[in-house]
């Protein structure tokens, strides 16, 4: 599973590991966005059932899998997984389909949250997108504790569309894949 598939992980990270309060965003970044945007456009995301939940309804042009052992939904666009391997393998083949349609010019599954589901995925992220804000606000969900030694800073862009935080877009590719491990 997963040859020639890159397995992602987005997410706007603070100082303190917040990524969350109340269901919502603890900042406004409107770049952020739109960096989230164009990096998970066309791609399956895999999300938690809470994530799910802030969003209200399906992202635009990605196939939404909600990973839940109880959810049950029948809306277009959206697939629910109970395991990390079916959300994998469903996003694998649709990423698949994708690209064999001509609709990609590559594979790349994303993972967009919450915190647990950063967790149990990390084993096969291959690159992670971090939109690092120099802030440490108060917050109920934060971004798990991982090994980032294995992982090396291919890019970083300055933030910086006139909001009050420094914040900065960081991608970091592991060394040696993690596709398939765990």
């Amino acid at each position: 599973m997963f040859d020639g598939i890159r397995v992602s992980a987005i997410a706007a990270v603070a100082e303190n590991g917040v990524i969350g309060v109340n269901g919502d965003l603890p900042w406004h970044l409107p770049e952020d966005l739109r960096w989230f945007k164009r990096v998970t456009r066309k791609h399956a995301v895999i999300m938690g059932r809470k994530t799910w939940d802030s969003l209200r309804k399906p992202l635009p042009k990605r196939l939404n899998i909600v990973l839940s052992r109880s959810l049950e939904l029948d809306i277009p666009g959206v697939a629910v997984a109970r395991t990390v391997n079916e959300a994998l393998a469903l996003a694998e083949a649709w990423e698949t389909a994708a690209l064999e349609a001509g609709r990609i010019d590559e594979r790349e599954i994303m993972i967009v949250g919450g915190g647990g589901i950063y967790a149990a995925c990390w084993p096969w992220v291959d690159r992670f997108y971090r939109t690092e804000v120099s802030a440490s606000p108060a917050g109920d969900a934060r971004f798990p504790e991982v090994d980032l030694t294995s992982f090396v800073l291919t890019k970083t862009i300055a933030g910086d569309d006139g909001a009050a935080l420094v914040y900065r877009f960081q991608i970091l590719d592991r060394a040696v894949s993690g596709s398939g491990q765990a």
